[in-house]
């Protein structure tokens, strides 16, 4: 109440400025409730559904099932602001209001994070994970990128304890190759990359393991991604569970 009374005024009180608004300090954050889990989240850049499908990946299966789901947006920038809201990609269910089915996958989020006070109102007001993750659970953050349209200076480097931009534009080269079957050849390869991933991280470990967006390979004579309205371009993958 303190805080609204600060920002937006009151009967008795003159109604605050702009400069006012931007340097009223935050309200200090809760007790954190214990989270068991670490959680890591990697996002394989415009790979398809049945790209990953067709690699037959192993390692990855040792997380769960792979389930087809679908994408918020068809281009980097805008799915990474979706993902770092908490949206992972959706099963696209029919018969459901949109707002309900926010907050019933965003539950999800209890089992990746092995915490049980967490729901979508925890995310207001400024609706962002990592401002979550860090302010209410404690945690650290931390992001490596490698496309440069998610460089450092972008809005998305917010409440992150680091994040990094390699020194290499897309440095897995075998994404850039537009051809199909390079696709599946890079996810072959990088499910023997996940197998080092797994021995790495510690015990109690999460990892949700997806997609930004697809990538047309000449399918109705569209090719890439970005302004196309195309079900290869949503539909995309995602893994997830605990490493052990």
């Amino acid at each position: 109440m303190d805080i609204l009374k600060r920002i937006f005024g009151s009967r008795a009180t003159a109604r605050p400025t702009v400069d006012d608004v931007s340097q009223t300090p935050p309200a200090p954050a809760p007790v954190p409730p214990r989270a068991r889990n670490n959680y890591v989240v990697v996002v394989l850049d415009s790979c398809r559904y049945d790209a990953l499908m067709a690699a037959a990946p192993t390692t990855l299966l040792k997380l769960g099932a792979v389930r087809r789901c679908w994408s918020y947006a068809s281009w980097t920038a805008p799915a990474h602001y979706n993902l770092l809201m908490g949206l992972l990609p959706h099963a696209s269910p029919s018969h459901v209001y949109a707002s309900e089915y926010y907050q019933h996958d965003f539950l999800k989020y209890r089992e990746r994070l092995g915490a049980d006070d967490v729901e979508f109102k925890s995310l207001v007001p400024r609706l962002y994970l990592p401002s979550f993750l860090k302010h209410h659970l404690g945690y650290r953050t931390h992001a490596l990128v490698s496309l440069p349209v998610l460089n450092p200076a972008t809005l998305l480097n917010t409440d992150f304890d680091t994040f990094t931009l390699m020194p290499r534009h897309n440095d897995m080269a075998a994404m850039l190759n537009r051809l199909r079957a390079r696709q599946v050849r890079a996810v072959a390869y990088l499910d023997q990359v996940f197998a080092r991933l797994f021995d790495l991280v510690p015990r109690h470990t999460y990892v949700t393991v997806t997609s930004d967006h697809g990538e047309l390979f000449g399918e109705g004579g569209y090719f890439g991604h970005g302004p196309i309205n195309h079900d290869k371009v949503f539909e995309v993958p995602l893994i997830e569970g605990l490493v052990r």
